[in-house]
């Protein structure tokens, strides 16, 4: 049994159509979870205000707790990743970068006359 190109245009016609009509519930739910991690986002700020002198400490914990912890919601992210980013903060103030010395001896030692075969 062959299916005729009018079949297939009133399967497309039909699939295209579902599709259509769940949208409004689709972007309504996205934004309704943005707005609920914006809220979750905005009280952990509120909480933790000494982490927002540093955004990107914050960010990179944040981001290695979800990878770490698929499936976890977020507010649980935030919850896991909160000591961590303490450490992180205190560990990053802990570092001095004015003492940084360029070192212009380079000598490691490296045979330079082989062809580099083991």
């Amino acid at each position: 049994m062959e299916i005729t190109q009018e079949e297939i245009d009133k399967i497309i016609f039909k699939v295209t159509e579902s599709v259509l009509l769940r949208m409004p519930e689709v972007i309504g739910n996205l934004m309704r979870n943005h707005a609920e991690n914006n809220k979750l986002v905005k009280k952990f700020y509120e909480s933790y205000p000494d982490f927002k002198s540093d955004p990107l400490s914050v960010q990179s914990v944040v981001q290695k707790t979800e990878q770490d912890n698929p499936g976890v919601s977020y507010d649980k992210i935030l919850e896991k990743a909160a000591p961590l980013i303490k450490k992180r903060i205190q560990d990053v103030k802990g570092l001095n970068f004015d003492s940084i010395k360029e070192s212009t001896d380079l000598d490691l030692n490296i045979d330079l006359t082989s062809s580099g075969e083991i």
